[in-house]
């Protein structure tokens, strides 16, 4: 049944190093067209997939709600701009992620 995107499952990125590998290595990749289980990833639950050289959201999915970091929280983040525009922020103090839509103005 051919390797159909939907059948890989994605790699759960735990910590904003792994975050780092994983995007240097989906641009070092030339082929647009190969599909690796690399083009699937998972932030605290949200699901981004890669594909023509940007990161978006995988079918299914929804980002976090900016309402939803703890206030003691939110000036504890370590921000990732991920190729495509989506933020994703690192909380060491509780070991998540939050992950938030590119900011309006950015076209998909």
């Amino acid at each position: 049944s051919g390797s159909n995107i939907q059948e890989l499952a994605p790699i759960v990125i735990h910590r904003p190093s792994i975050l780092r590998v994983i995007l240097l290595q989906s641009q070092a990749t030339n082929n647009p067209t190969e599909k690796s289980n690399m083009d699937l990833i998972s932030l605290s639950g949200v699901v981004l997939h890669y594909s023509n050289r940007v990161w978006k959201l995988h079918e299914g999915f929804n980002f976090h709600d900016p309402l939803s970091i703890e206030e003691d929280v939110g000036s504890n983040l370590e921000t990732h701009i991920i190729p495509g525009g989506i933020e994703a922020k690192f909380s060491h103090a509780l070991n998540c992620w939050y992950v938030f839509p590119p900011p309006p103005g950015i076209d998909s």
